[in-house]
């Protein structure tokens, strides 16, 4: 759930006599104006918290506490991070966010983006996984490197990058509880035309989860049978 305050008047110019560094300014930009960035890597989000954050943003009582921050592109505005609080926000039919405006290359944007998300407590599993597969490419790490930069062991960030190389349909049944982090981690050792023939399984099954493991057993005998 993201952070929010009682409404209350704000400005991006600084009161008299005090200098407000400039990142800490920001501005209520139209929600028409912002655009998803299509580098994004986290893509699903738990829609039912969607939906409750949009219906806490509704009262006239309360606001978001922390900006989200765009880039300028154009005539319009990239979103660099906080797309949560972007999503809530046209939900809830908002017509204006609190937003901080920053020039940055693409390399900066996806920078930021992954300091910003490795920052978060309790991230999702799926995220977690996406944000350290983001760390490694950026930044050229090694699993090993990865784990020490964020305190967890290489093991467990090793399981963790299992998430991040499942097909998207199946990253968004896992984001919807559809899938245990433990099946979702299983899928994800597949290839991906075996994680295609299991989510094709499992619709003809009216995905229910109590089949999981026949149609995984099913998977595994075929692909024993292809070596």
């Amino acid at each position: 759930m993201e952070t929010i305050v009682k409404k209350q008047e704000t400005k991006a110019v600084p009161a008299k006599g005090k200098v407000i560094p400039i990142e800490e300014q920001y501005y209520h930009l139209p929600v028409s104006m912002i655009e998803v960035s299509p580098s994004n890597y986290r893509k699903f989000y738990d829609q039912q918290a969607l939906e409750e954050f949009a219906e806490q943003l509704k009262s006239t009582e309360v606001e978001i506490l922390h900006p989200i921050t765009v880039r300028p592109m154009g005539k319009k505005y990239e979103l660099v991070y906080g797309e949560r609080r972007f999503r809530a926000a046209l939900l809830a039919g908002l017509t204006s966010i609190p937003a901080k405006i920053q020039d940055m290359t693409d390399i900066e944007m996806r920078k930021r983006r992954l300091a910003e998300n490795i920052q978060r407590e309790n991230p999702h599993p799926l995220h977690e996984a996406l944000d350290i597969k983001e760390l490694m490419e950026v930044e050229g790490k090694t699993t090993l490197q990865a784990a020490q930069v964020l305190g967890k062991s290489a093991a467990y960030v090793h399981n963790r990058l299992k998430l991040a190389d499942l097909i998207e349909p199946l990253q968004e049944l896992l984001i919807s509880g559809k899938l245990t982090v433990s099946e979702a981690a299983e899928l994800g050792t597949l290839a991906k035309d075996s994680q295609e023939e299991f989510l094709r399984s499992i619709v003809l099954a009216g995905k229910k989860r109590s089949i999981f493991r026949s149609v995984m057993y099913g998977i595994s005998l075929v692909a024993i049978n292809t070596i």
